[in-house]
């Protein structure tokens, strides 16, 4: 580890976990692609549930494991390719990202115009609960048409 010894040289050498969680959280886990190097995948540590899908990709040996009652979301969703993520992330990463980001689309979402034109969509913080209105973080947003993206603002 790099601890006390200077910037880790990226996130294969940092000191800390992907997936983390912690005391009485719920997480669902899924979609995820850790590139070859990085070692520290999930730990938790007195989380009430957690959820490890097939969905996820490591290109070096882990064992995944769930914990608990398995852990869903009171929406439908479509999870990304895997395969697709390191594009995707290359695609849209440096001083060129404009906010509000939305993945696996172009970098003009046209989120805040259909908010305004038409207000059938529904708001969702990532823990599941309903908004009112998107907040700073990431946003979960179901269209009438059961489509959903996710906004970070």
């Amino acid at each position: 580890m790099n601890r006390g010894k200077g910037k880790p040289e990226g996130y294969r050498d940092a000191d800390f976990y992907c997936i983390n969680p912690r005391k009485n959280s719920e997480f669902l886990i899924e979609g995820n692609y850790f590139d070859s190097g990085v070692k520290k995948i999930f730990s938790q540590s007195n989380a009430r549930r957690w959820t490890w899908t097939s969905t996820n990709y490591v290109v070096e040996s882990f064992t995944p494991n769930s914990g608990g009652i398995d852990v869903t979301m009171p929406y439908q969703y479509q999870v990304t390719n895997v395969q697709d993520i390191p594009g995707e992330v290359k695609a849209h990463v440096g001083a060129t990202l404009i906010s509000p980001l939305e993945f696996g689309r172009s970098t003009e979402t046209g989120v805040s115009k259909r908010l305004q034109k038409e207000n059938t969509e529904r708001i969702y913080a990532p823990d599941g609960s309903s908004l009112q209105q998107m907040k700073q973080g990431v946003n979960i947003i179901v269209g009438e048409d059961g489509d959903v993206k996710k906004v970070l603002m």
